[in-house]
């Protein structure tokens, strides 16, 4: 299987028989293995099905169980796709906003309490790993409350650090607040001390 997936001939009849438009799950599966994707009609027709599924996610009012689940798979593949997303502009330019919306919105409400942090971590997560990849060309005002959602999440130490230096390297593009960029730099500068820490303490135990 992995080795046909090489093969022209063979790309274009998985995706004549199992094409993203046809389910849910196929969608999930091509976005899995997108980097394989040359032909820019089946990045096209990919990228009209993120776009249906993101305008589900964007304007519901309520989030089913299975609804949910899905949301997650796709967060999880949508982050596996980051080569194509990015480098091809398959995550659709219209829906960046709105999606940068939506973060903003429902990161809060996922970890409203102890027990729905530790519930929704990895959706959490996921979530905002894929926002790093698509903020780029954000306006000033998404960026500034993308940076309290983050600050709230700072647990997650790597998509932090991305995330604070990605906005650093936009400072002279993008206008935002000093005070904002200084806090930023405070907790990685805090979690780069406690990195550090642990290493000691590992080195030193293990001596």
């Amino acid at each position: 299987m992995l080795r046909s997936l090489n093969n022209p001939a063979f790309i274009q009849e998985l995706f004549k028989h199992h094409n993203p438009e046809s389910n849910f799950l196929n969608l999930i599966f091509w976005l899995q293995i997108s980097t394989i994707l040359e032909d820019q009609t089946k990045i096209k027709t990919l990228s009209t099905q993120i776009a249906n599924f993101l305008k589900i996610i964007t304007t519901t009012t309520h989030f089913t169980t299975s609804l949910f689940a899905s949301f997650y798979m796709f967060i999880k593949a949508c982050n596996s796709a980051d080569k194509i997303l990015i480098g091809k502009n398959c995550f659709p330019s219209k829906l960046k906003s709105p999606f940068l919306e939506f973060v903003v919105e429902i990161v809060p409400k996922l970890t409203e309490t102890v027990n729905d942090r530790a519930k929704n971590k990895k959706v959490v997560e996921s979530i905002l790993n894929l926002t790093n990849r698509i903020m780029i060309g954000a306006n000033s005002y998404k960026l500034t409350c993308l940076s309290h959602v983050f600050q709230a999440n700072a647990c997650f130490d790597d998509v932090f650090i991305e995330f604070a230096l990605t906005i650093d390297c936009l400072k002279d593009s993008v206008k935002i607040e000093k005070n904002r960029l200084n806090r930023l730099k405070k907790i990685v500068g805090k979690i780069d001390q406690q990195k550090v820490k642990i290493v000691e303490r590992v080195t030193e135990d293990g001596i």
